[in-house]
């Protein structure tokens, strides 16, 4: 069934020619953040400033039609903090930025993808072997570091992607970097709605998936959102790090449960930039404003 939102012409899938403007918009654009972290000669540029890699995000977000809609205390631009968030996508990655300009914390094995890894890496993600305890515990030094610098690291620590039906448990490891570098840790509840209504299907990145089967089934799409709820900051201060993981996970699952708005909705309907908690301007001018949706907790 066509999507009320929608244009009667719509179909379940967006037109082919849409499908081939996105992949070659796209194809572009990934060839721009190349040459964007080469200097002449092919040396490797300084790491990214994590407002163009905001920037980046989001025009990869408005060239595949994903339209964030943001709720919830956001927060303040160049605030170094800590987000927590249940993980679904690689989209997440793009959303997150796009918003909030963060540093990542990503699996090692994204940092030989072609193309993908290379920019990642010179936008200053920290890369993290699984099953590496020792690893790990150079992977929270650096992000600890990262926060004491001034820049918003965000972390997926349910070490994995879901469907979104469930959140898995909060690992602890990485949020002993709040702890040490003493900011505060803030929980991010995403989800996703598409034209076709399908929820985060299409956007989900499980199972076997690769990348590319996972992009093409969201170049298809005539369209999606992409709902970030930010929770209330958690401060770090007389808490350990499972203590931190616990509530931020418990924030997550009650947010998602009590989501009823419709994000697409919210997308289709432009609003003004929700207000950040400490005043400011968007954190990326140059991304399309995020639509505000009413506040799922």
């Amino acid at each position: 069934m066509k999507s009320p939102l929608l244009p009667d012409s719509a179909a379940r899938r967006a037109p082919l020619r849409a499908q081939v403007t996105r992949v070659v918009r796209l194809a572009a654009h990934l060839l721009t953040m190349r040459l964007g972290v080469t200097r002449r000669r092919g040396r490797p540029a300084a790491t990214v400033h994590p407002r163009q890699a905001g920037q980046w995000a989001a025009r990869m977000l408005d060239i595949l039609d994903v339209r964030p809609v943001v709720t919830g205390h956001v927060p303040a631009p160049g605030e170094a903090v800590l987000i927590v968030a249940n993980h679904i996508s690689w989209l997440d990655v793009q959303a997150l930025g796009a918003v909030t300009g963060a540093r990542f914390v990503a699996k090692s094995d994204i940092r030989r993808w072609p193309v993908v890894g290379t920019v990642a890496a010179h936008c200053g993600t920290v890369f993290l072997k699984r099953g590496s305890c020792r690893d790990a515990w150079r992977a929270k030094n650096t992000v600890a570091n990262t926060l004491r610098t001034g820049d918003a690291v965000a972390v997926f620590p349910e070490g994995t992607t879901t469907d979104g039906r469930r959140v898995e448990p909060f690992r602890a490891a990485l949020l002993q970097a709040a702890v040490d570098a003493r900011t505060r840790v803030h929980p991010v509840a995403i989800r996703y709605q598409t034209a076709n209504r399908t929820g985060n299907g299409p956007a989900a990145f499980v199972d076997d998936m690769n990348f590319l089967a996972s992009l093409w089934r969201v170049v298809r799409e005539p369209l999606m959102a992409v709902h970030l709820h930010f929770g209330p900051p958690l401060s770090a201060r007389n808490r350990t790090r499972r203590e931190l993981a616990a509530v931020a996970q418990l924030t997550v699952v009650e947010a998602l449960a009590r989501a009823t708005d419709d994000p697409l909705r919210a997308a289709l309907q432009p609003t003004p930039v929700p207000e950040r908690r400490a005043g400011g301007t968007p954190a990326h001018p140059s991304m399309r404003p995020p639509a505000q949706a009413p506040a799922a907790a």
